[in-house]
């Protein structure tokens, strides 16, 4: 794992590494305080989607080239976090907050997707899912997207016992299908990017004149 992150540490796989690590240890913690029945674990989750949404987007960002989008992705990122923040100091503290929830989904989904057009408008590699964050994104991609219905309902129904075993299977199911892109990522040693490509002189092909 840290060769992987050492050979592809300009392209920021360290920001995907801290984002497994914060979900292990989240999910590690929630664990353990499980067992105080004192215990609710929405405010740690909700501050989780907060974290979550920086380190993803972060990445995505990084990836993109055109300067209006980055812009864009500031801007929407700023509003994101003024919404999050005052829900999560008000009362939806202690409650799940489908709202932040879904607006991250949202937004995540809509950078990827500006990730994914200007990939095929101004491709950067030959084959752009040979290098690591095409899986990267489509592991987001899949996850949020998979998840975002679930996550809407969720506030109303997260007492329901029979909600969360269908909340359960299917936000674990998501996650280890991201978790997989994720490693696929990691292994992935990265394609030829096009300004990379020799120069060919097409004069040199050409049929010699008798």
């Amino acid at each position: 794992m840290l060769l992987t992150l050492s050979r592809h540490k300009a392209g920021g796989l360290w920001v995907i590494f801290i984002y497994m690590v914060y979900s292990l240890v989240t999910e590690l913690v929630n664990f353990v305080m499980s067992y105080d029945h004192h215990y609710t674990s929405f405010f740690n989750f909700n501050l989780f989607g907060i974290v979550e949404y920086c380190l993803l987007t972060y990445y995505i960002r990084s990836r993109i080239r055109n300067k209006t989008l980055k812009s864009l992705i500031l801007i929407l990122s700023g509003l994101f976090l003024i919404v999050s923040i005052i829900r999560i100091s008000s009362h939806y503290f202690n409650t799940y907050d489908s709202l932040s929830n879904g607006l991250e989904s949202i937004l995540l989904i809509i950078y990827s997707i500006f990730y994914f057009f200007e990939q095929i408008s101004k491709p950067s590699h030959i084959f752009f899912y040979a290098i690591p964050e095409f899986w990267i994104i489509v592991a987001i991609l899949l996850y949020f997207s998979g998840t975002f219905f679930i996550d809407t309902y969720a506030q109303g129904l997260i007492e329901d016992q029979s909600f969360k075993v269908q909340y359960s299977v299917i936000n674990n199911s998501f996650g280890i299908l991201q978790n997989l892109l994720f490693g696929v990522a990691m292994i992935v040693k990265g394609g030829d990017k096009i300004n990379d490509l020799p120069n060919l002189d097409h004069r040199a092909r050409r049929v010699p004149e008798p």
